[in-house]
């Protein structure tokens, strides 16, 4: 299970933390700050997985 969230975290972190001209063209194109895309990726993807790993467990 903890490689699955590592792996998810690990992937989505760098977008996160982008450098000063990245940062600067995702403003210019409207894009919202990237530690909320962190944030509400990083919710949502867990719960799509914690969902589908659940219903993968034997009953």
């Amino acid at each position: 299970m903890g490689e699955g969230i590592l792996t998810l975290v690990a992937g989505m972190y760098p977008f996160s933390v982008p450098t000063e001209p990245v940062r600067q063209a995702m403003a210019d194109l409207g894009f919202p700050d990237p530690r909320c895309r962190f944030q509400d990726g990083l919710r949502t993807g867990l719960s799509t997985w914690l969902i589908g790993a659940a219903a993968q467990s034997p009953a």
